[in-house]
């Protein structure tokens, strides 16, 4: 008889623990995955740092589920965080009138 594989595991009903052997599906750690690489190319190189996180965190899935959903939250913490952080520099860059002066200096043709 074969010994069960360490990388898979799955819920125990009732919520006691997780039977080893069984599969785990990866699925929120792919979502997680895409929505911070999304976010990376289209809106704030910054969450590149959240990419990274949800990168180790689909890794660890395979190997170790309970650090892995620990990383879970972390990435999205981490993601929610920088979003505040973008938008408060927004919103400064709109009261001072910075922004104006940016778009304006990066127009300029000669």
């Amino acid at each position: 008889m074969t010994s069960p594989n360490p990388n898979f595991s799955a819920p125990v009903p009732g919520g006691q623990g997780f039977i080893p052997g069984a599969p785990v599906s990866k699925t929120k750690w792919i979502v997680q995955l895409v929505v911070c690489a999304v976010t990376t190319v289209l809106c704030s190189p910054l969450q590149l740092v959240s990419t990274i996180i949800a990168i180790v965190g689909l890794v660890k899935a395979g190997s170790d589920v309970e650090s892995a959903n620990k990383l879970y939250k972390v990435t999205w913490i981490v993601y929610a965080i920088i979003w505040v952080i973008a938008i408060i520099v927004w919103i400064i860059l709109i009261a001072t009138g910075a922004l104006g002066a940016i778009l304006d200096s990066s127009s300029t043709s000669y």
